[in-house]
């Protein structure tokens, strides 16, 4: 089986200026550019039975054009030390409908994990072994990174692949906006 995420494809020049964040913490495996997407909705690993049924429900789902920006660097530790550091989406009513709406989407599929808290994000990279000291100063650092506004048209489905050296995303799906 497969492990699915729903999100949004960023463009290229986001992408860019992302990649410029992505330094100063050697312990840190860093995603790379081209794999950079906001994560709206993490489905895990699925049969392709229910892989058919969630393409069919995403596709009926109408959005307006969304126009985003990405604000602030952070990151969470958890037990035994892992790391991972995120950019956050600015949150809009049309990003937060859209969220929506991929959730009422999904409802009643009982092995797609239930996220009432989860927040739209950019995962830019994980570690094993930060230092605190090192990934305090970094966060300081970055606490005023913003990205310039940035429209969207679609959402994507996407499968994730992880290697021992990277993780590989691949876009299965893209779910173009219905309405103007």
């Amino acid at each position: 089986m497969n492990t699915y995420l729903i999100g949004v494809e960023l463009p290229t020049p986001i992408k860019k200026d992302l990649s410029l964040v992505c330094s100063g913490l050697q312990s840190v495996d860093w995603i790379p550019e081209e794999n950079f997407f906001i994560t709206l909705r993490y489905l895990g690993e699925i049969n392709d039975s229910l892989f058919a049924e969630i393409k069919d429900r995403l596709s009926t789902i109408n959005f307006l054009t969304l126009q985003l920006s990405l604000f602030g660097i952070e990151a969470n530790i958890t037990k035994g030390n892992h790391c991972s550091i995120w950019t956050n989406v600015n949150p809009s009513e049309k990003i937060i409908k859209l969220k929506h709406e991929i959730d009422k989407a999904l409802v009643n599929l009982n092995q797609i994990p239930n996220e009432k808290s989860f927040q739209p994000h950019v995962m830019l990279g994980h570690s094993n072994q930060v230092s605190s000291q090192r990934l305090a100063d970094y966060l300081a650092y970055h606490s005023f990174y913003q990205t310039e506004p940035f429209t969207i048209n679609n959402f994507v489905l996407s499968t994730v692949h992880n290697t021992p050296n990277k993780t590989l995303f691949r876009t299965i799906e893209k779910y173009p906006k219905l309405l103007s």
